[in-house]
């Protein structure tokens, strides 16, 4: 099998729109309306020309099976992924952080509800540790 992190470009813009509208998706997300196309396509420019916000896709073997995203503040880098419906119960989520992770330096950050127990295992297994526990949602980071 091949693997590939790539940043996305505007043609993702499809896929992307569909896993962000998957009803698994929408109930793990702090924000669960569902996303216009106007909204998702205008949300997608934006992320390819920021310079502070940053969106990969993880491919096997030329497949799109998830995407990454980082926002990178003063103090940390807050990270927020999705897997494709068709790829969820594959540990590609942890597979995708390795690959994200892999040499790059600084504080990792990732929030999450508490209920979600498949990101929260997710985490725990790529080393991350549980700093904080606010109104339902877990904060985890890893500095590396």
């Amino acid at each position: 099998m091949k693997y590939n992190l790539r940043l996305i470009v505007s043609s993702d813009s499809d896929i992307l729109y569909k896993w962000v509208n998957d009803p698994v998706t929408r109930e793990a997300s702090f924000n669960t309306h569902t996303i216009e196309r106007e909204e998702h396509d205008s949300y997608i420019e934006s992320i390819i020309e920021s310079k502070t916000e940053s969106q990969f896709i993880l491919e096997i073997d030329g497949k799109g099976v998830g995407t990454i995203k980082e926002s990178i503040n003063q103090t940390d880098i807050e990270i927020t992924y999705a897997i494709s419906p068709d790829y969820r119960g594959n540990r590609i989520a942890s597979l995708m952080m390795h690959f994200y992770l892999y040499n790059r330096k600084g504080i990792f950050l990732c929030r999450i509800k508490e209920k979600n127990i498949p990101s929260i295992k997710m985490v725990e297994r790529c080393g991350f540790t549980l700093t904080d526990n606010k109104n339902g949602v877990l904060y985890y980071n890893i500095t590396r």
